[in-house]
């Protein structure tokens, strides 16, 4: 019964001031009432990241870039090395969740130059992929990705003297570490 009647005091003794001067108490924060985001989704919509994976969208290894106008899109290019050379891809991506972990989903298309595809010497690629990212506060994010890409063409290899021809459609995976700015 005491301890109830001292907190009572207490409030009154400390919390009347600031209700009298048209001040709300702002828990130990600084500045304002109005605590600043964790996460200023609004100053970070570029990101660049290094990836590697399986039969990924770049390949092998590249690196990816992209925008997020808005927080739950964006667009994202990279380049890299994979098994049809050099890849150059472009894919949107739908990402939903929390500031800090977010669903990716994206649908893309890429293409591969090599000098040891021989016809077409460009292939095409349908990508499709689901994931995960993590994003801190100061701007590392690391992602992971798994999903399903397929050759739009057949394409003749010349591989060890030995030709084929291939319409692939193959599992693949990805993980990256970039940097959101």
């Amino acid at each position: 019964m005491k301890f109830q009647g001292s907190m009572s005091l207490l409030f009154v003794a400390f919390l009347s001031p600031a209700i009298a001067l048209g001040e709300a108490p702002t828990s130990g924060i600084s500045g304002s009432a109005t605590p600043e985001p964790s996460w200023p989704i609004e100053g970070r919509q570029g990101y660049v990241r290094l990836d590697g994976g399986f039969a990924s969208a770049v390949g092998v290894g590249g690196i990816s870039f992209g925008y997020s106008p808005i927080e739950v899109y964006a667009v994202e290019a990279g380049f890299g090395f994979g098994g049809t050379g050099l890849q150059f891809s472009l894919m949107p991506r739908l990402q939903l969740g929390t500031a800090a972990d977010r669903f990716l989903l994206g649908v893309g298309a890429s293409i591969g130059v090599a000098p040891w595809v021989t016809d077409p010497e460009v292939v095409p690629w349908i990508n499709v992929e689901v994931g995960y990212e993590h994003r801190w506060d100061f701007g590392l994010c690391v992602s992971l990705a798994v999903g399903y890409t397929h050759s739009l063409t057949e394409f003749v290899t010349e591989d060890d003297g030995d030709e084929g021809t291939y319409a692939v459609g193959l599992p693949q995976a990805r993980i990256g570490i970039g940097y959101w700015f």
